[in-house]
């Protein structure tokens, strides 16, 4: 089991939210990203609210940019996960460079050790 940041989410309700819970459900995603961050010990908590604040600037800005959700492996506060859903290969573009990433690198230089993502097709 994984903490969804600010709450809980067992696997079942997971795959419940990420099939019904995209922004504006008739927008299927093409694309997802599992993301894995390793994050300097004892930086998590300072870690945290700037990626959160990436998030809402992303889904807030980013027209393609379906879903984007915050995982916190139990066990290990030098772990986070993130799930992101993307309209296609070009929406994922357009975030990966666009100004809220660049600036959630900035913001966050020297927390973060490792970062690496895996591209996903979505199945229907």
């Amino acid at each position: 089991m994984m903490l969804l940041y600010r709450g809980r989410l067992d696997h079942q309700e997971l795959l419940k939210r990420t099939s019904s819970n995209l922004r504006g459900k008739s927008d299927m995603a093409k694309l997802a990203n599992v993301v894995t961050i390793d994050v300097a010990l004892g930086r998590r908590d300072q870690f945290l609210p700037l990626l959160a604040a990436h998030q809402a600037r992303c889904l807030k800005d980013e027209p393609g940019t379906l879903q984007l959700e915050i995982l916190l492996p139990k066990g290990d506060d030098t772990k986070v996960l993130v799930y992101e859903a993307y309209r296609d290969d070009a929406a994922f573009e357009t975030h990966r460079n666009g100004p809220s990433f660049a600036r959630w690198q900035e913001e966050t230089a020297g927390m973060v050790v490792k970062f690496r993502g895996t591209r996903c097709a979505v199945l229907d």
